[in-house]
């Protein structure tokens, strides 16, 4: 539920002194997308191919000598194999791999956990511009961002610094994979992993709805990892057990954060209370004022609402068009 790390797009320097006649080839061929060069990467994500053109494929290229930029939603494979097999493939003067990247999810100090990774690698550290234009075909460049990688990674999202190392692709990947989790902890300073138990509670037992509900969020932001799930019983008043659904949950989240959340997916969007997600640590619960630093004169509903559009606000389209599905299932369970 946490993704540490994943590949970005694969990018190809072409030369062509026919431009335009093999831009719209590739746009016939590929439906590939003319982007600006300072946008293209924000717009793809780790399946699709890159390509910058040149009018003269240098052994050593810069930003200002890339003449187009396209972006194909194909990988790279893919666009290969049809560049080869095609007639048009005479249009190429020159091709080869740009520098491959990696991607990294840090959590505070991202600056410390890129340097823990050059001290173990090597390698030189700057701008994304600088990696590019210093590496050749066999380099990769490793990208930090503090944002769920389940998405398209944007630059603004990225850490300014970027590390580049010239050294073999699969087996840097395989080892940076195995030691993800080190990284990250290198980068969380004086924040510790959580142990919590969220107890999902409704009156008209549609758990399993509540659950689907609550992992599409924490999934979308990759807060955490379920270590368990189990049928439980709460004691809401004295002698009277009811059945509630525990979930085991391990998180970098701070617990008055992490109960704002479930606070504000307690309700929809007009109010309506249609679970319980209970918190606890140790057995122990954290109540809602808790969460909002014990505040007076405030009300549980209007704080709700005001949660829940925060949480909205960090998801994606995909999560909430699922999470309207969910919502709508769970208030036929009403009638």
């Amino acid at each position: 539920m946490v993704s540490l790390l994943r590949n970005g797009p694969r990018m190809l320097y072409i030369g062509t002194t026919k431009r335009f006649e093999f831009i719209n080839f590739l746009i016939e061929k590929f439906q590939a997308e003319i982007l600006d060069v300072d946008v293209v990467f924000d717009r793809s994500d780790e399946f699709n191919t890159i390509i910058y053109l040149f009018s003269d494929l240098k052994p050593s290229v810069n930003k200002s000598d890339v003449k187009d930029t396209l972006l194909i939603r194909k990988d790279v494979a893919h666009v290969l194999c049809q560049l080869i097999q095609n007639e048009n493939a005479t249009l190429i003067q020159a091709i080869r791999p740009a520098p491959q990247t990696i991607l990294m999810r840090a959590i505070g100090d991202m600056e410390k956990m890129l340097l823990n990774i050059q001290k173990d690698f090597g390698g030189k550290i700057g701008s994304f511009n600088y990696c590019v234009e210093s590496g050749c075909a066999a380099s990769t460049i490793i990208g930090l961002t503090d944002k769920p990688l389940s998405r398209s990674a944007k630059f603004s999202d990225m850490y300014h610094n970027f590390l580049r190392l010239d050294q073999d692709y699969a087996t840097l990947h395989r080892d940076l994979t195995m030691d993800a989790y080190r990284y990250l902890n290198s980068s969380m300073d004086n924040k510790e992993w959580h142990e919590f138990e969220i107890r999902i509670y409704d009156v008209y037992g549609a758990f399993q709805l509540h659950y689907q509900r609550l992992i599409e969020v924490l999934d979308s932001l990759e807060l955490g990892i379920v270590i368990g799930e189990s049928w439980s019983k709460d004691y809401p008043k004295f002698l009277f057990p009811v059945e509630v659904y525990s979930v085991h949950f391990l998180t970098f989240v701070e617990p008055k954060v992490f109960k704002q959340i479930l606070l504000g997916l307690e309700h929809l969007s007009d109010g309506e209370r249609i679970v319980d997600y209970d918190l606890y640590i140790k057995n122990k619960k954290v109540y809602w004022r808790e969460a909002l630093q014990n505040k007076t004169n405030i009300n549980r509903e209007t704080e709700s609402l005001k949660a829940r559009s925060e949480v909205y606000g960090r998801l994606d389209q995909k999560t909430k068009a699922e999470l309207a599905v969910l919502e709508q299932k769970i208030l036929g369970t009403r009638k």
